[in-house]
């Protein structure tokens, strides 16, 4: 190992030797080229002086001539009568200005001729307008006023016409009074008899129900305010307004009371229907959230008034019989009511079921009380 070292270090010594040598004569050859650069630089600025001082020559000989030019009589002469164009030119200048001033002065008084010409049109056209207006005005005047005078002379006519006529429709009117007359002494004759034959009846089904009948009859009529006459014919469960409550038919009412109502009686806690003042009575198939569901239906009546009031009554158990009887006591009033299924008119099938089914027993407004 000792013996390889020398021989590794002379090789790179001499590398280095000749790359010394490369280098030498690299920059003998920059020397030479900038030697020849230099003579040559010597010799473009000896020419680019001797270019310079012909151009000068050939400058001063210019300005001899431009002074010999301007010295000469051609060039003065020339320059006089550039002069006197100048002075030309501008009297050109102040006589068109002159003639521009002049031409905008006529065509603004041809202008303010022209408009007040147009004025003077205007306003003769609006005089003719106005004449002629007032002339067609007199005319519809005069027109108007011939109509007149013909419609006053067939007004004329037919109050004549019509004194004759009202002569006799007097008479008609007359004889029509006391028909009507008649009539309505004839309809309160049997007004009064229905209502001696419904007091006679409400007697008589006083007298055919039981003592415990009577007695609830009594405390239901003083807890809603009902007059003795109103007997309790059936009563059913159902919501109004969402309050839970007993739907009671009387005689002529339909009467609605809540549960608090029964506990604790006030006749705010009711609604008196009376049967002659419905006008229709609707069966729906759904409702409200609280309505009791039966089946795939929902057990829903509306009961319209002639006021336009509607009240509904959901959760009805047996919805069938309670509207049945409900017409069957509008027919024993000689009352019409109307019914309807969701909007549309259609008869029930009412086959008065309360009044042919013979009930086993009686349920009693007690249970309740």
């Amino acid at each position: 190992r000792g013996a390889s070292r020398p021989t590794e270090n002379n090789l790179y010594k001499g590398q280095l030797y000749s790359l010394l040598v490369d280098k030498e004569e690299e920059a003998n050859c920059l020397l030479v080229q900038a030697k020849l650069l230099k003579k040559t630089l010597v010799s473009v600025e000896e020419e680019a002086r001797i270019w310079r001082e012909r151009a000068q020559e050939e400058i001063d000989k210019q300005s001899d001539v431009a002074k010999i030019l301007r010295n000469s009589p051609e060039y003065q002469e020339k320059l006089k009568i550039l002069e006197e164009l100048k002075k030309q030119a501008v009297i050109w200048e102040q006589d068109r200005n002159q003639t521009r001033e002049s031409s905008k002065i006529q065509s603004k008084e041809i202008q303010q001729e022209r408009n007040s010409l147009l004025v003077r049109k205007k306003t003769k056209f609006e005089e003719i307008r106005l004449q002629k207006e007032a002339l067609l005005s007199q005319e519809r005047e005069l027109l108007e006023k011939h109509k007149e005078l013909e419609r006053l002379q067939k007004e004329q006519k037919l109050k004549h016409d019509a004194l004759d006529l009202n002569y006799i429709e007097s008479l008609n009117k007359k004889k029509e009074i006391e028909h009507l007359k008649a009539e309505n002494k004839r309809l309160t004759e049997i007004q009064k008899e229905i209502n001696l034959e419904l007091l006679e009846g409400a007697e008589a089904a006083k007298k055919n129900r039981s003592v415990k009948d009577q007695e609830n009859d009594k405390e239901f009529q003083s807890r809603v305010g009902l007059p003795p006459s109103e007997l309790i014919r059936e009563w059913f469960n159902c919501t109004h307004n969402g309050n839970i409550g007993y739907l009671y038919i009387t005689t002529s009412f339909v009467v609605f009371e809540t549960m608090h109502n029964v506990k604790s009686p006030s006749h705010e806690g009711c609604l008196k229907i009376p049967i002659t003042s419905i006008y229709s009575i609707t069966k729906r198939e759904g409702g409200l959230s609280h309505i009791i569901k039966l089946g795939k239906k929902y057990a829903t009546a509306e009961i319209k008034c002639n006021d336009g009031k509607v009240h509904t009554f959901s959760g009805m158990m047996k919805r069938k019989e309670a509207l049945s009887l409900i017409i069957s006591q509008s027919n024993n009033l000689n009352h019409t009511i109307k019914t309807y299924r969701n909007d549309v008119e259609d008869e029930f099938d009412m086959l008065h079921t309360y009044e042919k089914q013979k009930r086993s027993s009686r349920r009693s407004v007690s249970l309740f009380s």
